[in-house]
């Protein structure tokens, strides 16, 4: 850096107030490094008065200095999260390419077409950022034929990510995949970071996917790999590779050997952070507690939700922040397992009015999710008229998001106002929701044998019995008995 300001001192003493290409070009590198440093707003400034000389000199006429300044500039906005601004740079970037370059299948152009694309990937526009990256792809194949080259790897990559997004695993596995086989044909049996990325993000899709153990497999070749690379040196990729690890088995149950990776994760973001408050380190405690949590260690799990939420109020102060909610979240929940509802409540709450801030009157699943976790708490507290409400409201936005597709959201709100009325000795109003829940899982798991429908029948089974009505009842509880059967076979 400071070889660089010196050289951009000496030129404006050379070239005094004038616009010129080596100016432009000295203020262009000092941005980049600051870029590079994570000093957005002074990168930004550099840039920008480099930009500024560049159109001084060039005037209207496209030239590559500009078309790269403005890809510069557009960069920093994507950094900053300000992808709207991003974007405009970035299809003057592609538009001033396309008057230079023609039709012709161009390095840059490619270049800029997949920026487009992670900018639309960024604001979660799937569909236009997929179309972006394909015609990068295509592009890139153009230029580069049936060559193994990096830049169609990444490409590939990008676009499986998109499918992943979107849901369809298969498709992005496929991309995955064959960013995998290119980057393998490049790097041989070397240990290299895009081939571990690659490994790490087919692992990611099997996760998804409910293919715990294959997932295993891909999580740990990225983690084995990484260390090759990195040795003993405590890196965010290796910390990234030993929480996957740890969720995988956290998912599988085995909990002792998920807080194991899980720690190691914690201490080596510890080593690479220190003391600062790191998104990172949050994440790591948070998830250290949730571990906790699940081994019924309700004390231990406070202390490490505590420490995350504390950590994540830092780094975001006052601001609403889909991280926070969460952790406020995790906190009401195991305050609420060591039966302190009247506290769970006021976490929830708190959960509530910060996603309220997030999403505004959008009907969004995890404000559906938070209000019926405080009409659990109600529920629990045995203020079945309070807890209602909040499950009848819970199941309103659930129906605005799902509209009559059958979905498990909607039949678990039902289950639990069938529930409460249960509760309330109301039998012929929880028998209601009870089967209209019944009908949902039988929608979504046809002729299969599954637990949710067995639990739904014995549902319906429990309130014939209260109404002693006992052969209705007896009928039910065998029928749930017998898929219960099958399930387990």
């Amino acid at each position: 850096m400071k070889y660089l300001e010196d050289s951009l001192s000496m030129l404006r003493k050379i070239h005094h107030c004038d616009a010129h290409p080596d100016v432009a070009r000295s203020l262009n590198n000092v941005g980049l490094v600051h870029r590079q440093l994570g000093e957005y707003t002074i990168a930004m400034k550099y840039l920008e008065d480099s930009l500024s000389m560049l159109r001084k000199i060039h005037g209207s006429d496209a030239h590559p200095d500009v078309a790269m300044s403005l890809n510069n500039v557009g960069e920093v906005h994507s950094r900053l999260g300000k992808y709207t601004t991003a974007s405009e740079y970035y299809k003057d970037n592609l538009s001033m390419l396309r008057k230079i370059h023609g039709n012709d299948a161009h390095p840059d152009v490619a270049r800029s077409l997949n920026n487009i694309g992670s900018v639309y990937d960024s604001m979660g526009e799937y569909t236009t950022a997929m179309k972006y990256y394909k015609d990068n792809l295509s592009m890139l194949r153009k230029i580069h034929g049936s060559d193994a080259h990096p830049g169609v790897a990444r490409s590939l990559n990008n676009i499986g990510s998109v499918y992943n997004s979107m849901g369809e695993h298969t498709m992005a596995r496929k991309y995955y995949e064959d960013s995998l086989s290119i980057y393998r044909e490049i790097h041989g049996n070397d240990a290299h970071p895009d081939v571990a990325k690659s490994l790490n993000n087919i692992g990611s899709v099997y996760d998804s996917m409910g293919e715990y153990t294959t997932a295993m497999k891909y999580y740990k070749d990225n983690l084995s790999m990484l260390r090759k690379i990195h040795g003993s040196d405590a890196h965010p990729d290796v910390a990234m590779s030993l929480n996957n690890v740890a969720e995988v088995h956290s998912r599988l149950g085995k909990y002792t050997t998920a807080m194991k990776y899980y720690k190691d994760d914690l201490s080596m973001l510890r080593k690479i952070h220190g003391s600062d408050a790191h998104p990172g380190v949050a994440r790591s405690l948070n998830n250290v507690g949730l571990v906790h949590r699940q081994l019924g260690e309700y004390t231990t799990a406070m202390k490490y939700l505590e420490d995350s939420l504390s950590m994540l109020r830092k780094i975001h102060g006052s601001d609403a922040h889909p991280d926070v909610a969460m952790s406020l979240n995790n906190v009401a929940e195991v305050h609420s397992r060591l039966g302190k509802y009247t506290t769970a409540s006021e976490y929830y709450k708190d959960n509530l009015s910060m996603l309220r801030k997030i999403h505004g009157n959008d009907a969004h699943p995890d404000v559906a999710r938070s209000i019926s976790n405080i009409g659990s708490v109600y529920d629990s507290m045995g203020e079945h008229t309070m807890a209602r409400k909040y499950y009848e409201d819970t199941l309103s936005i659930y129906r605005e998001i799902h509209g009559n597709d059958a979905h498990q959201d909607v039949a678990r709100s039902l289950n639990n106002i069938g529930s409460v009325y249960n509760s309330m000795r109301e039998y012929t109003m929880a028998r209601k929701y009870y089967e209209d829940t019944l009908s949902i899982y039988r929608e979504i798991h046809g002729n299969d044998a599954h637990q949710d429908v067995a639990r739904s029948l014995n549902n319906i089974g429990s309130v014939y019995n209260s109404m002693r009505e006992y052969t209705m009842a007896r009928k039910y509880y065998e029928d749930s008995l017998s898929i219960y059967r099958d399930s387990w076979k």
